[in-house]
């Protein structure tokens, strides 16, 4: 009986066999295909008509398995930052950014206004930007897009990252920046018998009740999840067993990103754990030193170390859009290493994917 080929096979049969064309074809002329590690320097073969409907064949079908394999979540990712990259190409250009670069060495202008503040010609950050009267309609906007960010993840991915199971009745943990509470609530289903804070600005928090009310009412009114909103830097609850923060440190520059940890430390006991939701950013060539934590698997070459597209696509847009919005950034290992050695935390360990969990002890 034959096996059908399934519609993944077709498509990885097509780019196999107008590979071997397309290479056969330079092959007759004593080339090689291009790489892309040389200059692009175009010759007549390049162009030659009748390998068009070979290159065709190649990338339509390649362009069928991203779109097969990845989930539309992970399609949408890419193209959502789009653009950045036209807009980022074009400064480049324009502004000789090489030229300067090669000039200015490598430190950081830490003292820069974000783009965010220059646009909007304020100095508040964005989420006290979001507090002021008219920009109502932004923060819903981002209550609702912060629910939904969050509801793509299993729940089992924060219950597990936050070590519930090894709690005992009635610790505490704390959701920092928590927005309304949508990643608390898998916690509190899962673990009732631990109890919660979720602190965020006001406007969230009050976003947050009718929150709660809606999807567990008996919650806060017996005790076990406490809501507290407050502008400016809200205190930390003293001696909780877990604080944890999903997808903050990444909207902070080094400095404040210190601060924030060192804050949090100062409130914490000796037992106390730190956990961060947060992405796990890769260089582009191979660094095992910095990786003891979260060691990746062997990259089969000729592909990219962070595996260009498939491991780094998205987060470079992120990390431009944390750039342009608070000259934030996103981290790699021994980024968030070195966070925790100037706060008074020790990385433990890291559980890679799409969003890493990395798990901090006090020092």
């Amino acid at each position: 009986m034959t096996t059908p080929v399934t519609p993944l096979s077709a498509l990885a049969a097509i780019i196999s066999s107008n590979v071997k064309s397309l290479e056969a074809a330079y092959a007759t002329h004593g080339a090689d295909f291009p790489s892309l590690d040389d200059p692009f320097r175009p010759t007549p073969l390049d162009f030659d008509p009748t390998l068009h409907q070979t290159k065709a064949l190649i990338v339509a079908a390649a362009a069928q398995i991203l779109a097969s394999v990845r989930s539309p979540i992970e399609t949408l990712q890419e193209y959502a930052p789009g653009m950045y990259w036209t807009a980022t190409l074009g400064f480049v250009v324009d502004a000789n950014i090489p030229d300067i670069l090669n000039e200015g060495g490598p430190e950081n202008p830490t003292k820069a206004a974000a783009p965010f503040n220059i646009a909007h010609k304020t100095e508040a950050k964005m989420w006290e930007w979001y507090e002021e009267p008219g920009n109502e309609w932004r923060s819903r906007r981002f209550s609702a897009a912060m629910k939904g960010g969050i509801e793509r993840y299993p729940g089992e991915l924060f219950v597990n990252g936050v070590g519930c199971k090894y709690l005992k009745d009635d610790d505490v943990l704390v959701d920092v920046g928590g927005s309304v509470g949508s990643c608390v609530l898998h916690l509190y289903k899962a673990y009732p018998n631990l109890r919660y804070v979720v602190q965020d600005l006001p406007k969230q928090i009050t976003a947050a009740a009718e929150f709660w009310m809606k999807n567990a009412p008996e919650a806060v009114p017996n005790g076990k999840v406490t809501l507290q909103g407050k502008l400016g830097i809200i205190m930390p609850v003293k001696g909780a067993a877990v604080y944890f923060l999903r997808v903050i440190i990444h909207d902070w520059p080094d400095h404040d990103a210190k601060t924030i940890l060192r804050h949090l430390r100062d409130a914490a006991d000796d037992s106390s754990k730190l956990v961060l939701f947060d992405t796990l950013a890769f260089h582009v060539c191979d660094n095992p030193d910095a990786e003891s934590a979260a060691p990746k698997a062997p990259v089969p070459t000729p592909l990219l170390a962070n595996l260009g597209v498939a491991g780094a696509g998205f987060d470079t847009g992120m990390d431009i859009q944390m750039l342009n919005l608070f000259n934030g950034k996103e981290r790699t290992e021994a980024e968030f290493r070195e966070l925790g050695i100037f706060t008074g935390w020790k990385l433990e360990s890291i559980i890679r994917g799409p969003l890493a969990t990395f798990t901090f002890s006090a020092v």
